[in-house]
This record gives structure tokens, C-alpha cells and sequence, in this order.
């Protein structure tokens, strides 16, 4: 089932303008495999005069042995469980809003043109990673663009931690940004991270839609 883990991290970098490196993490709870971790994410666009304007946000994200995640950034905190639902907390109202699992929505078409080249292992923040190259082209007046855009990222997976260490995207829309894992720590974090304090008010939300574009 989709982790909630996923939206979190999109309405994290939403403000950044750039397409969110969710994919660094696992659509599928991930057991067995805990950490904590700081995530650094920055976008650098570049202005068609030569200026450029930075945006960056960063933050602490934890997994437990369980599968049960958690990610703090100046967006907010966001606590998800292995079967893909969560709390969104708010600390000044003292506030937990239920995230149930995403549902999926309409495809959007034309489909998108996609290929993969892998990059061989290199060593990322004392982790082997596997690294790859995804070029994404977005064909012509599919977003009312004349021509073919053409975005592409790099990642580096490291099969020991299960998670994205390092991620790269050049998108001329938007510019060049990164997201990035640094300071990591294995073993399982406290447990009290996963939980909803006592005096909390639950409040229920509807579940996000995925919009699959093909």
C-alpha cells in the first residue's frame, strides 16, 4: 500500500517549485531496515538575465524497524504507518490530522517518454549506492509547450538503508534542485517518535488523490 511518507515529503518541497523527490522513498513500507537521518532539499532557478533565486528547505526524517516513518520539516510533522496512513500533527493547536492512504485518480495523457540508464556504485554519505539516470521527455503541446521538454534526474539507492540518499533533477522549468541525506544514524529511533502525543484532538481528513501520468 502507498506510504504516507510520500505525501509528506511532496507538500515538503510544494513551496520549492519542483517536482518532489518522493521517489526517495519507497512507495511500499520499508521493514527492517531503520534510521535517522537529515534531509536537505534546495532548488536553484536560473533567471533568463543570469540572476538566480535559491529556495531550500530541510528537515529530519526517521524509519523503525516496523516501517513506521516520520518526517519533520518547516512544513510541519508527519507521522506514517506501514499500512499507509498517518497523522499530520499540529503543534500550535495541539492537532493530529488522519491521513489515510492515497487513492488513485484519472491518468492524464499524452504518455510521458521515459529511459533509464544505470550509473554504476559509488560510495554516497559512507553508503554504496546504486546510481541511475532517468530522462523524462515531455512531448511537444502536451503542457502547451511548443517543443519537447526534456527533464532529468539522477539517484543514488543504497540497498543497505533501503532510501535514496542523493537526488538530482535538471528541469528546465523550474531549475536544478537536489535532495540530499546527510548525517545519517542506523538503528531504530525512539518509539515516542511514532506517536500521537496524549492530548492531541484527532481530526480526520479525506485521502489524497494520485494523479498517474502516462
Amino acid at each position: 500500500m502507498k506510504n504516507i511518507f510520500i505525501a509528506a515529503l511532496t507538500l515538503a518541497v510544494a513551496g520549492l517549485g519542483q517536482e518532489a523527490p518522493a521517489a526517495a522513498v519507497a512507495s511500499e513500507a520499508v521493514k527492517d531496515a531503520p534510521f535517522a537521518a537529515d534531509v536537505t532539499i534546495e532548488r536553484v532557478q536560473t533567471l533568463f538575465d543570469g540572476n538566480r533565486i535559491r529556495h531550500a528547505t530541510s528537515g529530519r526524517m526517521y524509519r523503525d524497524a516496523a516501517g513506521r516513518t516520520r518526517l519533520e520539516t518547516s512544513s510541519g510533522l508527519t507521522i506514517g504507518n506501514p499500512d499507509g496512513g498517518g497523522w499530520e500533527l499540529d503543534a500550535e493547536r495541539k492537532v493530529a490530522h488522519i491521513l489515510t492512504p492515497p487513492r488513485a485518480g484519472e491518468s492524464i495523457s499524452p504518455r510521458l517518454v521515459r529511459h533509464t540508464e544505470q550509473l554504476g556504485t559509488q560510495v554516497v554519505e559512507g553508503y554504496s549506492c546504486d546510481g541511475s539516470r532517468i530522462s523524462t521527455t515531455i512531448p511537444a503541446g502536451a503542457r502547451g509547450n511548443d517543443m519537447e521538454i526534456e527533464i532529468v534526474s539522477e539517484r543514488w539507492f543504497s540497498p543497505e538503508l533501503q532510501e535514496i540518499v542523493l537526488r538530482t533533477q535538471h528541469d528546465p522549468r523550474s531549475g536544478d534542485s537536489t535532495y540530499k541525506l546527510t548525517n545519517i544514524q542506523r538503528g531504530d529511533p525512539p518509539a515516542s517518535l511514532f506517536e500521537v502525543p496524549a492530548d492531541y484532538k484527532l481530526v480526520e481528513l479525506p485521502p489524497p488523490v494520485i494523479v498517474e501520468t502516462r
